[in-house]
């Protein structure tokens, strides 16, 4: 998967794992969550925080300067 930060330069993060799924396909996968474990290359977004390719072909935005203070502290914290 490759995330990156109000549009700044991407990082690569390898999902680990494997997940049989009902029809005898196995695919990578989570348990319903990632962390971005990078050693401070993302950064906290100001803006957005866009995370590609986590299902293929598939591009999700997150718009952080939409959240309130408290929380935007609060999720700080944890980057």
């Amino acid at each position: 998967m490759i995330a990156s930060a109000d549009g700044n330069a991407p990082v690569d993060y390898r999902i680990e794992g494997k997940e049989s799924m009902g029809n005898g396909a196995t695919v990578q996968s989570g348990h319903a969550s990632v962390l971005l474990s990078d050693g401070g290359k993302l950064g906290f977004p100001n803006h957005s925080l866009t995370v590609r390719e986590l299902f293929p072909g598939e591009t999700v935005e997150f718009p952080f300067s939409d959240l309130d203070q408290k929380t935007r502290t609060e999720l700080r914290s944890r980057f």
